[in-house]
């Protein structure tokens, strides 16, 4: 998926340069003691601000203060304490994909302090139908932002296995353990946590063993069954086809009584992941539009992004031909070559301490890891086997158009659960 920009947002959305100046206005007349500025990190559904409050002067109007204190560089706030205190993020979107407050501010609760508290900017005057809503700063870096840097200098062969960077990378997914671990029910609880605002599902009679399935109510999770089932009869290869149909079989045995449905992210991807580039460790999580109740351990998906990257190859002759010849690869593909999801050096081992960590802070999970692998393997077909086409997540990938998502799932499928004590004395 391409990076999203600014001007994404405002094309896709058709708003005109009169609306989008309006609508900027309007948030710097709403908040006059602070400095409005683009936030360097966008999505392809909303459109993002920080706001930075200024050096206030009591013999100074709103706009004047703004002319007096100007805004601070934006590569200053990943260093200048002082200029991230009081900070806000506003984000704009529109009609199609605003927020659920009741689940942001679950969210807030079960994933503190890693989610932000979200709350409606009211009386606004915004055209196009747009929506702003207002929210903390999350302290950290993009996820994403971090793992270029280091796959870059992979790439250019200048990476050297320091003992700080084995450190953070031991920080890094054990505290991603933590995250995922969070909205495990209390035991008091078998199937919710008592802090939730949504509403809960009636108890299951007794001795029915009620499909879980049957709790996943949201946009996902009322089409896991039918997405799997298509996966399992479009996906252009008879392998995944038959995992996609393993993992259908496999989650429909899951019965309410023995598996949580849990609030769960729902776009666990490396952008809306903040760490803390100090110690390596999961500092924020944002961009909860996605959120909704999912079995847990659906999200472990998002570990494998942590521990490989992408990168293109060139295609043999032979196999170019063989394939242009089929119909799959025209010459364009052929001299850019073919994606391969490619795993870092100790991948297996971190994603080991990921896995037991996980276990240690769920303790119910033990003896049923099948069941939580079974979960992450829903979590990779359903984000990596369907196309993201403009906001539409219906279509199957295929080979010609979709290279890069089916490296993934070929790749992610293809590693099996692995708890043993690997010796690397970090537990």
């Amino acid at each position: 998926m391409a990076a999203a920009t600014a001007s994404t947002f405002w094309t896709r959305m058709r708003i005109s340069e009169t609306e989008r100046l309006g609508a900027l206005e309007a948030i710097r007349s709403r908040y006059g003691g602070y400095c409005v500025q683009e936030h360097e990190e966008q999505g392809l559904c909303s459109y993002t601000l920080l706001l930075t409050p200024v050096r206030t002067s009591p013999l100074l109007s709103s706009r004047e203060q703004r002319i007096a204190s100007p805004c601070p560089p934006l590569s200053r706030r990943h260093n200048d304490a002082d200029s991230r205190v009081g900070q806000l993020v506003v984000q704009l979107r529109g009609p199609a994909h605003l927020l659920d407050l009741d689940l942001a501010e679950t969210a807030c609760r079960i994933y503190h302090p890693l989610a932000p508290r979200i709350r409606l900017v009211d009386n606004i005057p915004l055209l196009g139908g747009l929506v702003a809503y207002e929210m903390n700063c999350v302290e950290g870096t993009p996820l994403s932002r971090v793992l270029q840097r280091r796959w870059e200098t992979v790439r250019d062969e200048q990476w050297e296995s320091s003992m700080e960077e084995e450190e953070k990378m031991i920080v890094l997914v054990r505290s991603f353990a933590h995250m995922l671990a969070k909205p495990w029910p209390p035991q008091s609880s078998p199937r919710r946590r008592r802090d939730s605002v949504i509403q809960p599902h009636p108890p299951p009679p007794p001795h029915k063993n009620t499909d879980m399935l049957s709790l996943c109510t949201g946009k996902v999770g009322s089409q896991i069954a039918p997405k799997l089932s298509k996966l399992a009869q479009q996906l252009p290869d008879s392998w995944l086809r038959a995992r996609a149909q393993s993992t259908l079989d496999q989650v429909r045995k899951v019965a309410v009584r023995e598996w949580p449905v849990v609030l769960t992210h729902g776009d666990l991807i490396p952008s809306n992941i903040l760490v803390d580039c100090k110690s390596g460790a999961v500092s924020g999580l944002v961009d909860w539009a996605e959120a909704e109740e999912l079995p847990f351990g659906m999200g472990l998906y998002g570990i494998e992004e942590v521990l490989g990257c992408l990168e293109q190859v060139p295609v043999p002759v032979s196999e170019a031909e063989a394939e242009a010849e089929a119909g799959v690869m025209d010459g364009r593909e052929r001299e850019k070559g073919i994606w391969r999801f490619v795993y870092a050096d100790g991948a297996d081992r971190y994603r080991t301490l990921f896995l037991r960590r996980l276990l240690e802070l769920v303790p119910q999970t033990r003896g049923r890891e099948e069941v939580l692998w079974a979960m992450r393997d829903l979590g990779v077909l359903l984000w990596h086997g369907f196309a993201w086409d403009g906001g539409k997540i219906d279509r199957v990938v295929n080979e010609v158009d979709d290279g890069e998502e089916l490296a993934k799932l070929r790749a992610m499928l293809v590693v099996r659960l692995d708890i043993r004590d690997n010796g690397s004395g970090n537990e």
